[in-house]
């Protein structure tokens, strides 16, 4: 069921880099929102049976390279596994299934550890779709920070909001539950003058009394964000 509400959403365009703030912290576990989990707290599942009742994410990949065969197996590992859930915290999970793990000597290219596995969140985190629908009611969303992940990358990126781009929303969209799920649907013009407008889905992955967090797909299967936000009463 899709319930549209008409409010008025800012997001901001993030660029530069900033050092450990409070509200980056509160991505990073130093003050978590509620229903965020950290990487460091992610859960590993041991049987596909253990999943039973658990709300269904997606997959997820994880790699990472050594250039030399001299390069230790263990550190690759711990690289590619701390990627690996850096993305599960950023899309909303609670726990992941890893299906393989495939630890490869590639003799004179190097070595090279992945991960496959598949992301979940237990259902006692999950927001109701009435209070999801009741905080964009009630406040405007100021954006606070964010941390993005690329799968081809190093690891997790930070980023705080300072020296900003300002864009308006349209403020008609939709807000839906799917397989459990909690979806915004904001359709975005760049100026009020333009006609056609893109659409971008966020998911609600955590949300308490002062701040609400978004989770992106920046790139299909590759690249992720998750988007701080402060809620200001209207």
């Amino acid at each position: 069921m899709k319930i549209k509400l008409k409010f008025t959403f800012f997001l901001f365009l993030i660029f530069n880099l900033g050092v450990i703030s409070p509200s980056i912290a509160q991505l990073i576990g130093t003050k978590p929102i509620t229903g965020f989990t950290t990487a460091s707290d992610i859960q590993q599942l041991r049987s596909h049976s253990d999943t039973k009742g658990f709300i269904e994410i997606g997959d997820a990949y994880a790699k990472a390279r050594g250039v030399t065969i001299f390069s230790a197996m263990n550190a690759l590992n711990n690289r590619a596994k701390k990627k690996l859930l850096e993305e599960a915290a950023i899309r909303g999970a609670t726990h992941v299934w890893i299906e393989n793990r495939l630890p490869d000597d590639a003799g004179m290219f190097g070595r090279l550890v992945s991960y496959h596995a598949v992301l979940y969140r237990h259902p006692d985190v999950q927001m109701d779709l009435m209070t999801v629908k009741q905080a964009f009611l009630d406040n405007d969303l100021r954006s606070s920070s964010r941390m993005v992940i690329n799968r081809n990358a190093f690891g997790a990126k930070y980023t705080i909001a300072e020296n900003v781009s300002l864009i308006q929303v349209n403020p008609e969209t939709d807000i839906f539950e799917k397989n459990g799920r909690i979806f915004v649907e904001i359709k975005i013009r760049k100026s009020p003058v333009e006609v056609v407008s893109s659409k971008k889905e966020y998911e609600v992955i955590a949300l308490d009394e002062s701040s609400i967090m978004l989770s992106e797909e920046l790139l299909e299967n590759k690249k992720y964000a998750a988007h701080l936000f402060r809620l200001a009463k209207k």
